[in-house]
């Protein structure tokens, strides 16, 4: 029972991640669980008053202690440590019963014989339902934390170096199957534009609705990616056919000019791309130049404003300026 008792503090201790408010508090609660956990071994050695007595005040504080962290902890922002205070109430309220008939207090009856089984039959549904909360909020913070870690903070699309690393994975694929898969550059062409007329707050909403249209138009197995401030990158997992890529590049042009509610009336996106088949002959390029071909194509169309798509094979020359 002690040994049980010392488990049980030791859990309050993490539950309400003591160690995380105040160290000697820790230190303290560490050093009462390991009390608990060898004084088992002096009582047997001993078997006299003064250890029973021990084992009876150590189990009586100890119901005081757990409640007494508990509210601490939620005192100081453990949200949890309230209602793990509710859940061990049964128990704390019953605990005294056969501690006091044991030390001679009370008289044996069936409520001190059995006030703590009758509290551990409320007590373990009420904490189990309060940890499936606790680790399922605990759960869901972590899963933002690494969505955050690996999207772009405005439009939520994949960061840059998970691009490169499903680049690489494609052009994998491609060399092992003799496939096509395809990669676009598209760029806000309106977005300096938007800035200038209507503000900052706009041209990010902008930005927001012209990451939702790509995504939109994607498939699940692609990637849309934030590459640059006005710049999206757009990885289509093959296999492909020839003309693929020029129906893909005019769909994203078409959706671009669609109205949006959330935008000022009269205002389209308006998208500038350039893309390319990645086939399994490609072997001697990676990732990075694959980017920089499409980057320094984009920045080349800006010289003919007419030009919007553009398609490149695999493995031609970047066009130099005229």
């Amino acid at each position: 029972m002690l040994w049980l008792t010392a488990a049980g503090i030791w859990f309050v201790r993490e539950a309400c991640a003591v160690s995380r408010h105040h160290r000697q508090v820790d230190l303290f609660v560490k050093a009462w669980s390991w009390f608990g956990l060898l004084f088992p071994v002096v009582y047997l050695l001993l078997q006299n008053r003064f250890a029973f007595v021990v084992l009876n005040l150590y189990g009586l504080l100890s119901v005081v202690l757990s409640f007494a962290l508990c509210i601490w902890a939620w005192r100081l922002g453990e949200k949890y440590g309230g209602w793990l205070a509710l859940g061990f109430l049964p128990v704390h309220l019953s605990y005294p019963f056969p501690a006091l008939r044991a030390a001679g207090v009370l008289p044996d009856s069936w409520v001190t014989q059995y006030a703590v089984l009758i509290g551990s039959a409320i007590e373990i549904p009420l904490l189990l339902y309060i940890l499936h909360r606790r680790a399922k909020e605990f759960n869901e913070n972590h899963a933002r934390l690494r969505a955050i870690e690996s999207t772009d903070p405005l439009t939520g699309l994949t960061i840059e170096p998970v691009l490169h690393l499903r680049l690489r994975d494609a052009m994998r694929r491609s060399r092992r199957y003799g496939h096509q898969s395809g990669l676009l550059m598209v760029e806000l062409l309106n977005h300096a534009d938007i800035v200038s007329r209507h503000g900052r707050e706009v041209a990010e909403r902008a930005l927001v609705v012209a990451a939702s249209r790509l995504s939109h138009v994607a498939r699940d197995v692609d990637t849309v990616c934030r590459v640059a401030n006005a710049r999206f990158a757009v990885l289509v997992e093959g296999p492909l056919q020839p003309d693929d890529l020029m129906l893909l590049a005019q769909h994203i042009v078409a959706k671009g000019l669609e109205q949006v509610p959330s935008l000022p009336a009269g205002l389209s996106l308006r998208f500038r791309l350039a893309s390319l088949s990645l086939p399994g002959e490609a072997k001697d390029a990676d990732d990075a130049s694959l980017l920089d071909r499409l980057r320094a194509v984009l920045d080349q169309m800006a010289d003919d404003p007419r030009k919007v798509v553009l398609h490149l094979p695999a493995g031609s020359p970047v066009p130099t300026p005229s």
